[in-house]
């Protein structure tokens, strides 16, 4: 391996995956305090806040993080404000959103006043909150990954810190600890945000890319559909088995962030190019390397988490083991493949960008609705589906791509 090569992967890999480590280390201690020393419904009531959360970001002009990473990028730092004051504003109708999602909850027969009480303190805190994909994206295509690295690691203890601070306050209700955890991620927001303002180098802004966010949010919009998991399924089912699903998902999570932190290192590279045949020559090696280590990985795994499982959140959960395995594998199959969508994004082709922000979610949510019933295993078997159709996708398209270059170039 060439000196040029290390030297990229420790500037930027090394501080991500170290910060990685560490918020992997936290979510697994954050989980493991809600498993053993919160009661089953807490945590299925939390999880269901988080993903009504998740699903009203989704319409908070979710593509202007893909807009920042291409303005840092391209060093058009005037887009950032601009930006920022779309993504705030947004979010502020978004706790609109929430509150009536509130009032939904705390009213309507099936609903929960735990849930309700939750919701109006995230409507709340939710504009302040909701703008931690501006500073991630702006501070990652500036390849400032010490900087991002730290933030993410100390969102990761803050929100430990919450959740530890709960279980020993012996609280019996869900608000103060969504108050705590959310109140904490927003301060490191606003924090970073004012610290990436002052380093602005000038005022200049590209109209295409502020477009291109735009046409990013139009197409996320359908990625809203991916946070109802947890809504649907404590609708047919109950708080209790929300938690054992969000248990199943934990392992599978935690390498879905690692594959995350993998392309945020790679993105700096990927967007300076609009070429996906130049991207693929400089990537497919380390893509390949990273795929063989992905199906060892996603193998060991079948056969360890169960065990892991039960050994860090009780014998109470050892049943969501069972299909967290099967997750954990097709996320290890199925994850590196996340890298060739991005080769295609930055292409700028709309098809690339609106094929799969439509339909994936369009499938997954519709697979969800059909399965629910099922409980854990029907969910289970919705996400497995819908990961696998979206890889196959992303590498169908990559061909096609790669041929009409590889032709263009040849005339």
């Amino acid at each position: 391996m060439n000196p040029g090569r290390i030297a990229w992967i420790t500037r930027s890999i090394g501080p991500l995956a170290m910060s990685q480590a560490f918020a992997m280390a936290c979510g697994l201690a954050t989980t493991t305090v809600w498993a053993r020393f919160l009661p089953v419904e807490t945590y299925g009531e939390f999880r269901t806040v988080l993903s009504v959360i998740s699903f009203v970001s989704t319409f908070c002009l979710l593509g202007t993080a893909q807009a920042a990473t291409m303005a840092a990028a391209q060093n058009r730092d005037g887009s950032l404000i601009p930006l920022l004051r779309g993504k705030m504003l947004a979010s502020g109708v978004g706790s609109l959103a929430l509150a009536g999602a509130a009032v939904y909850y705390g009213n309507t027969g099936g609903g929960s006043s735990g849930i309700a009480a939750a919701l109006v303190v995230a409507a709340v805190v939710f504009p302040f909150y909701n703008v931690a994909d501006i500073w991630q994206a702006w501070v990652n295509g500036k390849a400032r990954f010490v900087e991002q690295a730290l933030g993410r690691g100390a969102i990761a203890m803050l929100n430990l810190a919450a959740v530890a601070g709960g279980a020993l306050l012996g609280l019996g209700h869900l608000w103060p600890i969504l108050a705590a955890y959310m109140a904490a991620q927003a301060a490191v927001n606003a924090v970073i945000l004012t610290r990436a303002a002052m380093r602005r180098k000038n005022r200049d802004i590209d109209p295409a890319i502020l477009r291109y966010g735009n046409h990013a949010t139009a197409a996320l919009v359908f990625n809203s559909l991916l946070s109802l998991d947890m809504v649907i399924l404590n609708h047919y089912a109950s708080a209790a088995e929300v938690a054992a699903f969000a248990i199943a998902m934990q392992f599978p999570e935690q390498l879905k962030t690692v594959f995350s932190v993998i392309i945020q290192a790679a993105a700096p590279t990927i967007y300076r190019s609009v070429s996906v045949v130049e991207s693929w020559r400089t990537l497919r090696h380390s893509f390949w390397l990273l795929y063989a280590g992905m199906v060892v990985l996603g193998v060991a795994g079948v056969f360890l988490l169960p065990t892991v499982v039960r050994w860090l959140f009780s014998e109470r959960y050892a049943h969501a083991a069972e299909y967290g395995k099967w997750l954990w594998l097709c996320m290890a199959l199925t994850g590196p493949i996340g890298l060739l969508g991005h080769m295609l994004l930055a292409t700028k082709q709309k098809f690339f960008l609106y094929a799969p922000n439509i339909g994936f979610p369009l499938l997954q949510a519709g697979l969800y609705l059909y399965l629910a019933r099922d409980g854990i295993a029907g969910m289970t078997t919705a996400r497995i589906i819908a990961t696998t159709a979206l890889g196959l996708l992303h590498v169908a398209n990559l061909c096609a791509r790669y041929r009409f270059e590889t032709r263009r170039e040849r005339a």
